[in-house]
């Protein structure tokens, strides 16, 4: 069975932690918001100012997924 596309809310807020985290502290490891896996892979890919792309993937559950959050009005 094919994992899924996409992230669920919970997942999405969950990823979102995981990207703030990296963000703090760039070489810890993550876990999967998916399935708990300790090795997520996060590649930024934003294009600031108009908003924050994020790819997120998972050897542990095949997790392929784009978090776009837009950038918040100045």
């Amino acid at each position: 069975m094919a994992p899924e596309p996409s992230l669920t809310s919970e997942e999405m807020s969950l990823a979102l932690i995981r990207i703030a985290a990296r963000q703090r502290e760039p070489d810890a490891a993550l876990s999967c918001p998916r399935c708990g896996w300790e090795g997520l892979f996060v590649i930024d890919r934003s294009q600031r100012p108009e908003s924050d792309v994020y790819v997120l993937s998972c050897s542990g559950c095949g997790l392929d997924a784009s978090l776009e959050v837009p950038a918040a009005d100045p």
